[in-house]
């Protein structure tokens, strides 16, 4: 049986690592660095909480017209359907991915046409990051208003109060995700399943497609591309594209094993910083390594750190702080940047 301590460091890495993974790409076509990252993993987040709040809505309607008096019992025994997973997934990767595009076009495009240097861009995905954080409040309100309408008029045909939560605020979805066989749970599966998908998807789309050569052409010298025949926007659109997917597919993970809130982002964009710098901004393997690296500090390191002196967990984020200092005092182009030949000679 793994330790929960484990489990929850096995599915923070893997979840930090695509969001690392999500930012690198971006970096290495336009070499902008997106703070709105954290909200694409929100956004995600949301998406999951839509589909189950939705699903264990029709769970009631449906025991309401057939078997009332196991309503209560299915509400307590509710687990999250197999096809639920495919479905948050898939609308995550293509919403926040569409949201990453329009991003893109409508702000970084225009500002970068117009002469913007890449503090301005840069600028600008904070602003995207506090837009899209007052969009995410508006309609987390707006539905959760919606859904409790819909409770309470299922309670008026029932004759009494249904005991169905649907928190939208500082909730999780552990419960719902727990193999009964086990008790262990599916995001333990899930998430490092889906890393291994995303890498080698993304080995085969750079190494073996006409599209990825020229996408790969793009991060080398976006300029030459373009005079050799290659469509440079079109590659700009399709990162964003791959890396807001990516990030929706991250974030709607979340909600399976931590506590959720709209602002979440906050913590997240320092560990996902620190991850990418760790790794090498402009590296999609190394913002692999760099997110296990941070993930595991976050998680067993401080673990053990707090058993050992009675640290307060409270300081969890200023690890990825002082991950992200040292790297960029000592090796401010990551691991990707590291001559470790040349480091072996000085050490000897």
């Amino acid at each position: 049986m793994l330790s929960p301590q484990l489990v929850n460091a096995i599915i923070y890495c893997s979840i930090l690592s695509l969001l690392s993974l999500g930012l690198s790409l971006t970096y290495s076509v336009t070499k902008v660095p997106n703070f709105a990252q954290a909200s694409f993993a929100v956004l995600g987040a949301y998406v999951t909480w839509t589909l189950v709040s939705l699903s264990r809505l029709s769970v009631v309607e449906n025991m309401l017209s057939s078997n009332p008096q196991a309503m209560n019992a299915a509400i307590y025994s509710y687990t999250i359907p197999p096809q639920t997973y495919l479905e948050f997934l898939i609308l995550s990767f293509l919403i926040v991915g569409a949201t990453a595009v329009l991003q893109y076009l409508m702000v970084l495009r225009p500002l970068k046409n117009r002469g913007g240097s890449p503090t301005a861009l840069m600028i600008a995905t904070i602003g995207v990051d506090m837009l899209l954080f007052s969009i995410i409040n508006i309609y987390v309100d707006s539905m959760s208003s919606h859904l409790l309408s819909e409770v309470s008029s299922l309670s008026e045909r029932l004759g009494y109060s249904i005991p169905l939560r649907l928190d939208a605020r500082d909730f999780t979805f552990y419960s719902y995700d727990l193999m009964s066989s086990s008790g262990l749970q599916r995001a333990i599966i899930i998430s490092p399943l889906l890393l291994i998908v995303i890498l080698i998807s993304l080995e085969m789309i750079l190494k073996k497609t006409k599209f990825g050569i020229a996408l790969r052409a793009v991060v080398e010298n976006p300029n030459l591309s373009g005079v050799i025949g290659v469509n440079v926007e079109l590659a700009n659109i399709a990162a964003w594209f791959i890396s807001g997917g990516v990030s929706g597919m991250a974030g709607s993970l979340i909600p399976l094993k931590f506590y959720t809130n709209t602002s979440i982002g906050i913590t997240l964009i320092v560990s996902i910083f620190a991850s990418s710098i760790l790794g090498g901004i402009a590296s999609l393997y190394g913002s692999i390594a760099g997110g296990f690296i941070v993930g595991v500090s976050e998680t067993i390191f401080l673990g053990y750190i707090t058993q050992l002196t009675g640290l307060s967990p409270a300081y969890r984020p200023v690890i990825p702080l002082i991950i992200m200092t040292i790297m960029l005092i000592i090796f401010p182009k990551g691991l990707a940047g590291i001559d470790f030949s040349n480091l072996r000679r000085r050490l000897k």
